[in-house]
Protein backbone atom coordinates (compact mmCIF):
# COMPACT_ATOMS: atom_id res chain seq x y z
CA UNK A 1 0.00 0.00 0.00
CA UNK A 2 1.53 3.23 -1.19
CA UNK A 3 0.22 5.39 1.64
CA UNK A 4 2.07 3.30 4.21
CA UNK A 5 5.33 3.54 2.30
CA UNK A 6 4.91 7.31 1.98
CA UNK A 7 4.17 7.67 5.69
CA UNK A 8 7.28 5.63 6.45
CA UNK A 9 9.35 8.02 4.33
CA UNK A 10 7.96 10.98 6.22
CA UNK A 11 8.46 9.25 9.57
CA UNK A 12 12.09 8.59 8.69
CA UNK A 13 12.48 12.26 7.77
CA UNK A 14 10.98 13.17 11.14
CA UNK A 15 13.50 10.88 12.85
CA UNK A 16 16.29 12.62 10.94
CA UNK A 17 15.05 15.96 12.31
CA UNK A 18 15.10 14.58 15.86
CA UNK A 19 18.63 13.26 15.36
CA UNK A 20 19.71 16.62 13.93
CA UNK A 21 18.35 18.36 17.04
CA UNK A 22 20.14 15.86 19.27
CA UNK A 23 23.47 16.38 17.51
CA UNK A 24 22.95 20.15 17.50
CA UNK A 25 22.40 20.14 21.27
CA UNK A 26 25.52 18.01 21.69
CA UNK A 27 27.55 20.48 19.62
CA UNK A 28 26.37 23.39 21.78
CA UNK A 29 27.50 21.54 24.91
CA UNK A 30 30.89 20.93 23.31
CA UNK A 31 31.29 24.60 22.38
CA UNK A 32 30.40 25.61 25.94
CA UNK A 33 32.98 23.14 27.25
CA UNK A 34 35.52 24.57 24.84
CA UNK A 35 34.82 28.09 26.08
CA UNK A 36 35.25 26.98 29.69
CA UNK A 37 38.55 25.23 28.99
CA UNK A 38 39.91 28.19 27.04
CA UNK A 39 38.88 30.50 29.90
CA UNK A 40 40.73 28.29 32.39
CA UNK A 41 43.78 28.09 30.15
CA UNK A 42 43.87 31.86 29.71
CA UNK A 43 43.72 32.31 33.48
CA UNK A 44 46.48 29.73 34.01
CA UNK A 45 48.75 31.48 31.52
CA UNK A 46 48.01 34.89 33.02
CA UNK A 47 48.84 33.75 36.54
CA UNK A 48 51.43 31.12 35.67
CA UNK A 49 53.91 32.61 38.13
CA UNK A 50 51.57 31.58 40.97
CA UNK A 51 51.53 27.90 40.00
CA UNK A 52 54.43 25.51 40.37
CA UNK A 53 52.99 23.17 37.72
CA UNK A 54 51.48 25.83 35.45
CA UNK A 55 53.03 24.39 32.29
CA UNK A 56 51.64 20.95 33.10
CA UNK A 57 48.19 22.43 33.69
CA UNK A 58 48.27 24.29 30.38
CA UNK A 59 49.37 21.09 28.64
CA UNK A 60 46.44 19.14 30.09
CA UNK A 61 44.08 21.89 29.06
CA UNK A 62 45.49 21.82 25.53
CA UNK A 63 44.78 18.08 25.38
CA UNK A 64 41.26 18.71 26.62
CA UNK A 65 40.76 21.29 23.88
CA UNK A 66 41.91 18.76 21.26
CA UNK A 67 39.44 16.20 22.63
CA UNK A 68 36.57 18.70 22.39
CA UNK A 69 37.52 19.66 18.84
CA UNK A 70 37.68 15.99 17.82
CA UNK A 71 34.24 15.41 19.34
CA UNK A 72 32.89 18.48 17.56
CA UNK A 73 34.20 17.21 14.21
CA UNK A 74 32.47 13.88 14.83
CA UNK A 75 29.21 15.74 15.45
CA UNK A 76 29.67 17.56 12.14
CA UNK A 77 30.23 14.19 10.44
CA UNK A 78 26.97 12.94 12.01
CA UNK A 79 25.13 16.01 10.71
CA UNK A 80 26.46 15.32 7.24
CA UNK A 81 25.27 11.70 7.47
CA UNK A 82 21.79 13.00 8.27
CA UNK A 83 21.88 15.11 5.11
CA UNK A 84 22.81 12.05 3.05
CA UNK A 85 19.84 10.20 4.55
CA UNK A 86 17.50 13.08 3.74
CA UNK A 87 18.82 13.21 0.17
CA UNK A 88 17.96 9.54 -0.26
CA UNK A 89 14.51 10.07 1.23
CA UNK A 90 13.91 13.03 -1.07
CA UNK A 91 14.91 10.94 -4.09
CA UNK A 92 12.59 8.10 -3.01
CA UNK A 93 9.72 10.55 -2.50
CA UNK A 94 10.30 12.01 -5.96
CA UNK A 95 9.77 8.56 -7.48
CA UNK A 96 6.32 8.41 -5.90
CA UNK A 97 5.49 11.83 -7.33
CA UNK A 98 6.40 10.58 -10.81
CA UNK A 99 4.37 7.42 -10.24
CA UNK A 100 1.38 9.46 -9.03
CA UNK A 101 1.47 11.64 -12.15
CA UNK A 102 1.47 8.57 -14.38
CA UNK A 103 -1.25 6.69 -12.52
CA UNK A 104 -3.60 9.64 -12.00
CA UNK A 105 -4.45 9.68 -15.70
CA UNK A 106 -5.75 6.11 -15.62
CA UNK A 107 -7.52 6.10 -12.25
CA UNK A 108 -11.29 5.82 -12.00
CA UNK A 109 -13.42 6.58 -8.92
CA UNK A 110 -13.19 3.64 -6.52
CA UNK A 111 -16.12 2.31 -4.46
CA UNK A 112 -16.21 3.38 -0.82
CA UNK A 113 -14.15 1.04 1.35
CA UNK A 114 -11.75 1.07 4.28
CA UNK A 115 -8.84 1.37 1.88
CA UNK A 116 -10.32 4.34 0.00
CA UNK A 117 -11.07 6.09 3.28
CA UNK A 118 -7.47 5.59 4.37
CA UNK A 119 -6.26 6.75 0.98
CA UNK A 120 -8.33 9.92 1.31
CA UNK A 121 -6.64 10.73 4.62
CA UNK A 122 -3.23 9.63 3.40
CA UNK A 123 -0.40 12.09 2.83
CA UNK A 124 -0.11 12.61 -0.90
CA UNK A 125 3.21 11.98 -2.71
CA UNK A 126 3.75 15.63 -3.66
CA UNK A 127 3.18 16.67 -0.02
CA UNK A 128 5.61 14.04 1.27
CA UNK A 129 8.20 15.14 -1.25
CA UNK A 130 7.58 18.78 -0.39
CA UNK A 131 8.08 18.27 3.33
CA UNK A 132 11.25 16.23 2.89
CA UNK A 133 12.68 18.60 0.28
CA UNK A 134 12.04 21.61 2.54
CA UNK A 135 13.66 19.94 5.55
CA UNK A 136 16.62 18.76 3.50
CA UNK A 137 17.14 22.21 1.97
CA UNK A 138 17.05 24.16 5.22
CA UNK A 139 19.25 21.70 7.14
CA UNK A 140 21.77 21.67 4.31
CA UNK A 141 21.89 25.49 4.46
CA UNK A 142 22.37 25.33 8.23
CA UNK A 143 25.14 22.78 7.74
CA UNK A 144 26.95 25.13 5.37
CA UNK A 145 26.55 27.92 7.91
CA UNK A 146 28.00 25.71 10.64
CA UNK A 147 30.95 24.75 8.45
CA UNK A 148 31.71 28.42 7.87
CA UNK A 149 31.68 29.05 11.61
CA UNK A 150 33.83 25.99 12.22
CA UNK A 151 36.44 27.30 9.79
CA UNK A 152 36.74 30.48 11.88
CA UNK A 153 36.95 28.61 15.20
CA UNK A 154 40.79 28.43 15.45
CA UNK A 155 41.24 32.21 15.34
CA UNK A 156 38.22 32.84 17.58
CA UNK A 157 39.71 30.66 20.30
CA UNK A 158 42.29 33.36 20.97
CA UNK A 159 39.56 35.77 22.04
CA UNK A 160 36.90 34.63 24.50
CA UNK A 161 34.35 37.21 23.40
CA UNK A 162 34.63 36.04 19.80
CA UNK A 163 34.36 32.42 20.90
CA UNK A 164 31.18 33.18 22.85
CA UNK A 165 29.81 35.07 19.85
CA UNK A 166 30.50 32.06 17.62
CA UNK A 167 28.71 29.77 20.07
CA UNK A 168 25.65 32.01 20.03
CA UNK A 169 25.58 32.14 16.22
CA UNK A 170 25.98 28.36 16.08
CA UNK A 171 23.08 27.78 18.46
CA UNK A 172 20.64 30.07 16.64
CA UNK A 173 20.27 27.93 13.48
CA UNK A 174 18.94 30.87 11.42
CA UNK A 175 18.09 28.71 8.41
CA UNK A 176 15.99 26.17 10.31
CA UNK A 177 12.23 26.72 10.11
CA UNK A 178 10.77 24.73 12.98
CA UNK A 179 7.24 25.35 11.70
CA UNK A 180 7.96 23.03 8.76
CA UNK A 181 9.07 20.26 11.11
CA UNK A 182 6.00 20.79 13.30
CA UNK A 183 3.66 20.63 10.30
CA UNK A 184 5.28 17.40 9.15
CA UNK A 185 4.89 15.85 12.60
CA UNK A 186 1.24 16.91 12.85
CA UNK A 187 0.51 15.50 9.39
CA UNK A 188 1.96 12.14 10.40
CA UNK A 189 -0.10 12.13 13.62
CA UNK A 190 -3.29 12.95 11.72
CA UNK A 191 -2.80 10.12 9.25
CA UNK A 192 -2.05 7.60 12.01
CA UNK A 193 -5.13 8.69 13.96
CA UNK A 194 -7.39 8.32 10.93
CA UNK A 195 -5.81 4.98 10.04
CA UNK A 196 -6.36 3.69 13.57
CA UNK A 197 -10.01 4.77 13.65
CA UNK A 198 -10.88 3.44 10.21
CA UNK A 199 -9.15 0.09 10.60
CA UNK A 200 -10.60 -0.47 14.08
CA UNK A 201 -14.14 -0.28 12.72
CA UNK A 202 -13.45 -2.38 9.68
Amino acid sequence: MQHRALTQLLTRAESSCHEWSRQHSKSISLLLSLSNIVTQQTAALKHSFEYINASRLVYKQSLAIEDVLDALNKVVDSLEDILYDLQRLENDAAKYVTKETTMSRALEPAPLSTETLIQTAAIQPHDVHGYIADVHFMLRKDFGYKQTLLDTLPRHMAHLEQLDDLQQKWSQQPHVRYAVMDQMTERIKLYKQVYKVVTSTD
